[in-house]
């Protein structure tokens, strides 16, 4: 996925400030699908599902416009400048938009340091930008965005993957986390789900995993099929690793943890109750699957087992 860099002066193009304003009020109602097209100058390289970033310039407010996601192929059609000559468009899914003057996080004056490698004021419109450089603008504008009261704060992530096409997006524009487990369960073995599960609830035995295994009276063919499963999975550290293999760990992950828990609600050693109101399920998980290996250890056992014979 590559990124590129669209240019907007408001003073001389067809595109309007006004016109900009009531995208900003439409987006942010997450009224979505929103897209629009935009002229590219590097079209060659573009590509559908290519990221791009566009800059308002020659403005004393110049900053980050809009954020979206390339639908398709260029296009050629006359230019938007009315001189008889050609220019190549793509259509944009937006995801966000801004307005620099009032919001004063998205000014150029706020990037210009650390991303030198970009004209703020000025140039053509559809550059692209490596992605080294882009992962590292696209951090920043996360960031950015979790602070800020728009409802597209915490999806910039999964919009870069997904496009809109987000399956577990629910209308007010959150993640709906039941969605996302239903929809993004890797394919895992039997063993590779114990090992994750017990990843989590092993650290409040021991290190390596005996104590547990003992309440569990696990074989000691289980145990090697659990422990050749651990080396397999390697070490979980999202935070550590690119984003996709990042993201991989954490779908694994939820997907395990999901699973445990509704077996321990079908056992009745969870009530319903205790995962919904105002806890979630990140909030629920570990400690309470730890109390339900200490409780009902032989019951937590069983699904373990039915795992390893998958």
């Amino acid at each position: 996925m590559n990124t590129f860099i669209l240019r907007w002066n408001p003073n001389i193009s067809s595109y309007k400030m006004d016109e900009h304003l009531r995208i900003i009020s439409h987006v942010r109602e997450m009224k979505i699908p929103n897209a629009f097209d935009w002229s590219v100058h590097e079209w060659q390289k573009v590509k559908d599902g290519d990221m791009v970033i566009l800059l308002q310039v020659g403005t004393d407010n110049d900053g980050i416009a809009m954020i979206g996601k390339i639908q398709g192929n260029p296009e050629a059609d006359e230019s938007w400048r009315k001189d008889g000559s050609k220019a190549h468009y793509v259509f944009i899914s937006i995801f966000d938009a801004f307005n620099p003057a009032e919001e004063k996080a998205f000014r150029a004056e706020n990037f210009e340091n650390d991303f030198d490698k970009i004209k703020w004021h000025k140039g053509h419109s559809g550059k692209l930008v490596d992605k080294a450089f882009a992962n590292r603008l696209f951090e920043k504008l996360d960031t950015i965005l979790k602070k800020s009261d728009h409802k597209q704060g915490g999806v910039l992530k999964l919009f870069m993957q997904y496009g809109w096409d987000i399956p577990y997006l629910d209308q007010r524009g959150e993640v709906d986390m039941e969605q996302f487990i239903k929809t993004t369960i890797p394919s895992l073995s039997g063993p590779e789900k114990v090992a994750i599960l017990l990843a989590e609830i092993g650290p409040f035995f021991n290190s390596n995993y005996d104590q547990l295994f003992e309440a569990m009276h696990l074989s000691d063919e289980e145990i090697k099929k659990i422990r050749k499963a651990m080396k397999k999975l390697g070490r979980y550290a999202p935070a550590k690793v690119s984003y996709e293999k990042g993201m991989e760990q954490i779908q694994q992950e939820q997907s395990v943890l999901q699973e445990a828990l509704d077996y321990g609600v079908r056992k009745g050693i969870v009530s319903k109750t205790q995962t919904n109101g105002s806890r979630g399920l990140k909030d629920f998980i570990p400690t309470d699957i730890k109390n339900i290996a200490n409780q009902n250890p032989e019951d937590v056992a069983k699904v373990l087992r039915s795992w390893l014979g998958e």
